[in-house]
């Protein structure tokens, strides 16, 4: 079975890593970001546990994200490889969590697991205090060219 190598796109991993958090509109503070605990668990061969950044993902293998945020916002998980982006919570009530409740997307038994089409993918994981109409109108009609994403990636991050 062929091992893939699947980078993470989080806060505090040691593999090629992104953070992203956007400004709150209504924040006294220049710089108020929304920050939450977010998180890997890795389903394998060897049973469910925290993923680490050395782990290597094997097709069959589940990932489920969990996030805990610190205000009421908004998570957008996206799937990027060489070919397409997918967003994996495509399902708006899927995509709003509480503050202070940790929310596991693509839960245990039914996480996202690497097809094996491509060598190397990438979780992006967003979190927003409102949510986000560029992400939800690129995804629209399902997956994109990762050109695409990646044309519009900044403009995203930048704002809302």
């Amino acid at each position: 079975m062929n091992k893939l190598i699947l980078s993470v796109i989080i806060t505090q991993l040691l593999i090629q890593t992104y953070s992203y958090a956007q400004e709150t509109s209504h924040s006294n503070k220049p710089k108020d970001h929304i920050k939450a605990k977010i998180g890997i668990r890795l389903q394998d061969k060897n049973g469910l546990r925290k993923a680490k950044a050395i782990d290597k993902i094997s097709v069959g293998d589940k990932l489920s994200i969990y996030v805990k945020p610190w205000k009421d916002s908004y998570v957008y998980i996206i799937n990027l490889n060489k070919t397409n982006a997918t967003l994996l919570n495509s399902n708006s009530d899927a995509q709003i969590i509480k503050k202070g409740v940790e929310k596991v997307f693509m839960g245990e038994g039914s996480g996202y697991s690497p097809d094996g089409l491509s060598s190397k993918d990438a979780l992006i994981v967003i979190v927003s205090p409102n949510q986000n109409n560029k992400i939800m109108k690129l995804f629209s009609s399902g997956p994109i060219p990762s050109n695409k994403w990646h044309k519009n990636e900044e403009e995203i991050m930048l704002g809302n």
